[in-house]
């Protein structure tokens, strides 16, 4: 083929199956397993749990509907009125907590 292709210089070459498998884990290896690589990948898979876990008021939404049984049987919702703010209000002002600790 190289023949007919371009007699002079070749334009095909023969390279084995091997070979370019080592050449692409190569590549992937110097660029993907190096110590800041690997940490840019797991912070970007660690970021939104980060973030949900730093939703205070998300989590408490949650643990409320869970806690009260919301989740499971939502007519309960009447009966049990609880609140976020509600809550981080009396708890600061009962505890004496410092509103920027929180």
């Amino acid at each position: 083929m190289n023949r007919a292709l371009a007699p002079i210089n070749g334009t095909l070459w023969l390279i084995s199956a091997e070979w370019f498998l080592l050449e692409v884990w190569k590549g992937y290896f110097n660029t993907y397993t190096t110590e800041p690589a690997i940490a840019a990948r797991v912070e970007r898979q660690l970021a939104p749990m980060r973030a949900k876990l730093a939703d205070r008021k998300s989590a408490f939404d949650s643990g409320c509907r869970t806690f009260f049984f919301i989740d499971k049987h939502p007519e309960l919702a009447e009966r049990f009125v609880m609140n976020f703010e509600r809550c981080y209000e009396e708890a600061t002002i009962a505890w004496g907590i410092n509103h920027e600790l929180l």
